[in-house]
């Protein structure tokens, strides 16, 4: 118990440690950077204008139902997994089915909206 204590004490210590170190080269560097770092760098490009040019309402749609089924084979992934591991095994599968079910729904409704068609 001691050890831990030890331990604990000597994690706070280092951390304090690091906490005033970076407040002090925070202090020390707030006039190093040039304007040209702090700006914005995309794909090498740089602005000729400072107005943005906006992008279309579908592209955001379809990085948002990109990443809905990015985050569903993530998680499908591991299903079988707990299916051979956990002991209540249908209620896992019956979750599996409900979870494919809803994301279907969706797909099929993004694709009878015409979300998905990106040159219309």
């Amino acid at each position: 118990m001691i050890l831990l204590i030890k331990y604990v004490l000597l994690i706070l210590l280092v951390l304090l440690i690091l906490l005033v170190l970076n407040l002090f080269l925070i202090e020390k560097g707030i006039n190093y950077y040039s304007r040209e770092e702090n700006s914005s760098y995309e794909c090498g490009f740089e602005h000729n204008s400072l107005s943005r040019i906006p992008f279309s309402i579908r592209y955001f749609l379809l990085t948002i139902v990109f990443l809905v089924f990015d985050i569903e084979v993530a998680l499908i992934t591991f299903i079988p997994l707990s299916l051979t591991v956990s002991l209540i095994k249908v209620s896992i599968f019956v979750s599996l089915i409900v979870f494919i079910i809803v994301l279907l729904a969706g797909l099929f409704y993004e694709w009878i909206d015409g979300s998905l068609d990106w040159v219309m």
